[in-house]
């Protein structure tokens, strides 16, 4: 699990002022609390990137970036799967869905630059995100979705 830091808060941004010190040269993604489908999410490298963005009074965790993901075909994807959890203390139970997605960049994955850290279409999975991109592959909504193994967005089965 990458270092994660919730800001605002005086102490977590001292933390992640002196984790960003020690390690010069990593990437982080601010992901706003407040935000839906990726909206106001960014990669960064500098401190006064996301030093601005928690100025304004919005809420986000920051993590360091992953800048070597799985990737399949080429490309950076993460994968959804749904568990629905039932009681809890001693009698917690839970039920993992049969079924899950697996959402894909469009663009090829590269590790971050400082020319290409914000292509978003090659570092962030979001669907509403890439949907927008000119080479997004839309998945069919019918029975064929779980044979589907070109789309952007496909399920867990499809996969196999």
């Amino acid at each position: 699990m990458p270092a994660t830091f919730t800001l605002p808060g005086k102490f977590e941004a001292q933390r992640l002022e002196e984790y960003m010190s020690a390690n010069k040269g990593a990437f982080y993604i601010a992901k706003p609390q407040n935000g839906g489908q990726g909206d106001g999410m960014h990669i960064f490298k500098d401190w006064k990137d996301v030093s601005g963005s928690v100025s304004k009074g919005s809420e986000c965790v920051v993590q360091r970036y992953i800048d070597k993901p799985l990737t399949l075909e080429g490309v950076k994807f993460d994968l959804r799967v749904y568990v629905v959890v039932i009681g809890v203390g001693e009698q917690m139970r839970g039920y993992i869905c049969d079924e899950g997605l697996a959402r894909f960049c469009t663009t090829n994955y590269e590790k971050p630059s400082p020319e290409n850290f914000k292509k978003i279409y090659m570092h962030l999975t979001n669907y509403s995100i890439n949907r927008l991109s000119d080479d997004y592959i839309s998945t069919p909504q019918d029975e064929d979705i779980l044979k589907e193994t070109n789309g952007h967005k496909r399920t867990l089965q499809s996969l196999q």
